[in-house]
């Protein structure tokens, strides 16, 4: 037994000399060193992130099926526990840092719209003139001003890279989306791989891979976790057993993939038989990569791998062919014969389970539910809790020239007045609708609901 207490530096110490050569190590990360104590810097930031009350409502917000008809299946609660669990495992076994990489797991859904992904479509829609709304950027934008400087920026970053979709936004749309929302993450600006300096972390980081490995490991735990949830919770459901009598064609596609990746039959499948051979081939696979490369900079060299992926890709979606090209780039990675089997088992659950018609009855539900919240609280912009008031108007333009700023009512030149007055009042109705889609964004399936029927007299006796 240790003689001395191990503190922070000392934990952090002894982590660096276990950690592989490409590992990202602790003492990069020298934020909040006088704080105390018995944890490391990150491990601290990873728990910040744990008793945040984002992390939390994630108990009351839906996966697939409605909270209210769960039983066992997942919310996004248990989704987000069952990304770390793997992402640990793996990074545990290839010698990546285990605090890093639970810090991203944990919080990259803490921005995740009630209602799961119908939730999120809807407020993107809605917002499509104000930046859109996507929840890698909600959760990044949630904990920075929770928290700011005090969560490090290779954390913000994993948090925003572990979707796909943030590497495949368009040119026109990341302009919107960079206009629209400011996330500064340092004071200092930010060195991108192009050797240009930006202020603006989305900026910087949109349509580039991640940095770390630790990243590229919860791009892959993110996936494994979510076909395998999705499988076992369509197991379940009553379409899993209609679809096996009515369409013999797609119960025998599922048992294929299902062999090729387990090389189980369904009689005497479980669902750690999906869970271990897909982390089993992660580990090995990304292995091999590490000892079979020499790697100056992590986000260069993925960079050029999606690139290199993504002309073999057959396809004339273009954005589909970017997302594959994204995860089948990654250094981190699963080997070809599994990714294949994968890829198959994912359009199958996909085709029948998500998009199947009872669960997207439930999606329709939540999307008027959204919408309508949405119509009314920009409307009524005062009922929205006060820490998402806008307090000086003034404050909050600062996109118009310094002039137009000091320009009194009692202007004598009035074309500058009302031009001023017009672009003031449309930045002031741009900025409400974008709180009111990040206060709706905090909210439980179960607290939407019930506003819902509040504002629509439905029922009584409920605080907002």
């Amino acid at each position: 037994m240790s003689r001395k207490l191990k503190k922070g530096n000392r934990l952090e110490k002894e982590a660096n000399q276990l950690m592989s050569k490409y590992a990202y190590k602790h003492n990069l990360d020298k934020k909040d060193k006088e704080e105390e104590t018995y944890r490391t810097c990150l491990r601290r930031q990873r728990d910040k992130i744990l008793y945040s009350g984002g992390f939390r409502r994630l108990q009351g917000k839906a996966q697939v099926m409605p909270t209210h008809k769960l039983g066992d299946h997942r919310t996004r609660l248990t989704h987000t526990l069952e990304v770390e669990q793997i992402a640990i495992s793996v990074a545990d076994a290839l010698g990546l840092n285990k605090d890093l990489v639970s810090a991203i797991a944990l919080g990259h859904d803490v921005g995740h719209t009630p209602f799961g992904h119908a939730g999120e479509k809807i407020l993107n829609e809605l917002l499509k003139d104000c930046g859109g709304f996507y929840h890698p950027i909600q959760s990044v934008k949630y904990l920075w001003e929770k928290y700011g400087d005090k969560i490090s920026y290779v954390v913000y970053e994993g948090i925003l890279k572990h979707d796909s979709d943030m590497y495949c936004i368009e040119k026109d749309k990341k302009e919107n989306i960079v206009k629209n929302h400011f996330i500064p993450i340092s004071n200092k600006k930010i060195q991108t791989s192009l050797n240009e300096k930006k202020d603006n972390f989305l900026e910087a980081e949109l349509c580039t891979p991640p940095s770390t490995l630790e990243a590229q490991v919860v791009i892959w735990a993110d996936k494994i976790a979510y076909i395998t949830h999705d499988f076992e919770d369509f197991q379940k459901t009553e379409l899993y057993a209609d679809i096996a009598k009515s369409h013999p064609d797609v119960k025998n596609d599922i048992e294929k993939a299902i062999v090729n990746i387990t090389g189980k039959n369904m009689d005497i499948f479980q669902t750690r038989d999906l869970v271990r051979p897909l982390t089993t081939s992660l580990i090995k696979q990304s292995f091999n990569n590490l000892n079979s490369m020499e790697i100056e900079n992590i986000k260069n060299e993925t960079y050029k791998k999606i690139l290199e992926k993504e002309k073999n890709i057959e396809t004339k979606d273009k954005k589909k062919r970017k997302r594959k090209a994204y995860l089948r780039g990654q250094i981190i990675n699963i080997e070809d014969n599994v990714f294949d089997a994968y890829i198959k088992l994912r359009e199958i659950v996909d085709k029948n389970y998500i998009q199947n018609i009872k669960i997207k009855k439930s999606d329709i539900k939540g999307s008027k539910i959204i919408e309508s919240l949405f119509h009314d609280l920009v409307k009524n912009f005062d009922i929205l809790p006060q820490e998402y008031q806008i307090n000086s108007l003034v404050k909050n333009f600062q996109v118009f020239p310094q002039k137009y700023q000091k320009i009194s009512k009692i202007s004598n030149n009035i074309i500058d007045f009302m031009w001023y007055f017009n672009k003031r009042q449309k930045c002031e109705n741009v900025e409400k609708k974008k709180r009111a889609a990040h206060y709706i964004s905090t909210m439980s399936d179960d607290y939407a609901r019930k506003l819902y029927l509040h504002l629509n007299s439905l029922i009584d006796n409920f605080e907002i």
